[in-house]
This record gives C-alpha cells, sequence and structure tokens, in this order.
C-alpha cells in the first residue's frame, strides 16, 4: 500500500482533495492504533466529522479498486444520510429499516447493520419471515469483530431461534446450534468448536448448516488445532456427503492447499 497506492498520484491528490488524512502505525501510534482497532496489517476506514467509522477496508487494494472503493463508500453514506431524516420521522418502520441495514452492511459496517435489521424482526408477516431475518441478523454478526458484545449479540440470536421453532418445523434448529459454536469460534474454544459443531452434522444432516459446519471443522483442525490429517478427513467427508454443497469448492480448494503443505514438508 505503501509503495504503489498511497504514493500514486491520483490517489494522493483524490485524497487531499476528499479527506483529512491520518496515517498510523502501530509501533508509534499504540494509544490512536488501539482506540480504532488498527491491526497490522494494510486496513483503511473513513471516519465522519463526529468520529464514527463509517467504512472499513481490510488488506492490499491496488490503486484504481481502491479509489472505487472509496467513492462507493462517500455515495452510500450520502444515501445513509438522506434517509436518516425518514427513519427519524418513522424510527419503526421496516422498509426503512431494512434500507438502512443494507446501506450499513454495503460501508462494512456488520454490527451496525445487524442491529438496525433486528428492529424489523418482530414486524415480520410470519414465523417464517421472522426466523429469516434471525439468520441474516447473525449473518451479518459472524462477519463482525468477534468481541464480547458481538458474542452476547450472537448467543442472544440463537436463543431467538430456537423460541421461534419451538417445534424444529421452521429449520432453525441447527442454525442456532451452529450460532453458538461461532462463538466458541471467536474464543478459540477449539475443542467446544468441534463438538457442537459434530451436533450439527449428525443431529440434522439435511439442514443447510451441515455441510458449512463440517468446513468450518475442517478449518479448525488445520488453522486452530494443526492437525491436518483430521482436517483432510473431515473435508472428505464433506465432499462425499454433499457433493451439490455450495461449499463444495471452497472444500476442495482447501482440500489441495493442504495437500500442497504436506508435500512441502
Amino acid at each position: 500500500m505503501e509503495t504503489d497506492t498511497f504514493s500514486n498520484a491520483s490517489i494522493v491528490e483524490f485524497s487531499n482533495k476528499t479527506f483529512v488524512n491520518i496515517h498510523l502505525r502501530t509501533d508509534t501510534d499504540k494509544k490512536l492504533a488501539e482506540q480504532y482497532k488498527v491491526h497490522p496489517i494494510p486496513v483503511t476506514f473513513l471516519l465522519s466529522p463526529g468520529g464514527e467509522r463509517l467504512s472499513t477496508m481490510v488488506g492490499y487494494l491496488p490503486p484504481e479498486e481502491y479509489k472505487q472503493t472509496l467513492e462507493t463508500a462517500l455515495a452510500t453514506h450520502k444515501k445513509i444520510l438522506a434517509l436518516e431524516p425518514k427513519l427519524k420521522a418513522s424510527p419503526d418502520d421496516a422498509a426503512l429499516l431494512t434500507e438502512a441495514s443494507g446501506l450499513y452492511e454495503e460501508l462494512g459496517l456488520a454490527r451496525k447493520a445487524a442491529e438496525t435489521l433486528l428492529r424489523t424482526a418482530p414486524k415480520a408477516a410470519d414465523p417464517k419471515a421472522h426466523g429469516e431475518v434471525l439468520v441474516k441478523v447473525f449473518a451479518l454478526l459472524n462477519d463482525a469483530e468477534g468481541d464480547e458484545e458481538v458474542n452476547a449479540a450472537i448467543l442472544d440470536i440463537a436463543k431467538r431461534m430456537d423460541a421461534l421453532d419451538s417445534d424444529g418445523k421452521l429449520g432453525l434448529k441447527d442454525k442456532a446450534a451452529y450460532a453458538r459454536a461461532m462463538v466458541d469460534f471467536n474464543l478459540e474454544h477449539w475443542d467446544d468448536v468441534i463438538k457442537k459443531l459434530e451436533e450439527v452434522v449428525v443431529k440434522w444432516p439435511d439442514g443447510d448448516r451441515a455441510p458449512v459446519a463440517l468446513l468450518t471443522i475442517a478449518n479448525v483442525y488445520h488453522e486452530g488445532k494443526h492437525d491436518n490429517a483430521k482436517a483432510e478427513k473431515t473435508l472428505k467427508t464433506l465432499v462425499e456427503k454433499y457433493p451439490k454443497s455450495e461449499i463444495l469448492e471452497q472444500a476442495k480448494h482447501l482440500l489441495e492447499h493442504i495437500k500442497e503443505h504436506a508435500e512441502k514438508k
């Protein structure tokens, strides 16, 4: 980013014209880096004049993509500003809340998108629609940084799913169990993650969480427990049992990665 994107003349001109730019280093600006959760990887985020985080971009982006991403974030923020008066006048309007949640998601504000969308759940037309909102809220929270507040919110969503689907007819039980496992994942309690996800696979083998659970187990064995033999075995089970799964390519890619890793050793 330093030698390619940040030194690009077009980026320099655009940034200086559009923003007040601050460059932090985690080794020399520790207090500010901690305050804004800047990790030692390239990360760019936009703040409002009041200090609210508007967007986050993680990792390397080439100059044109970086500029386009910034322009898109600015355009999305303008849409939010235009929506705010409507929400102030009708704070419980489900359509407006859903629209706002989508805009927050576009900005990478997963937690705020989840909190906003959750306000629409009680207004859902029926239990199925209510459940779909809860599933989406969990997906957003699962994309957010897994801190204590996010973990508590995920557990609350899992509890709501179980309460809504008391008889299991809505197909939320496996999703609630998977959500609880993701809290353990955030806490790096690897054995608990594996145990809970194996339960998902055994109890709800036909649910849409079963193949995802197997892929997550494989990732835990590979990245968390450094047991590639069990990771490979888990991935082979996934490929054999769920040949039509949407995540099959991800499973095959991880399997190849593990094999290549083993060959290098």
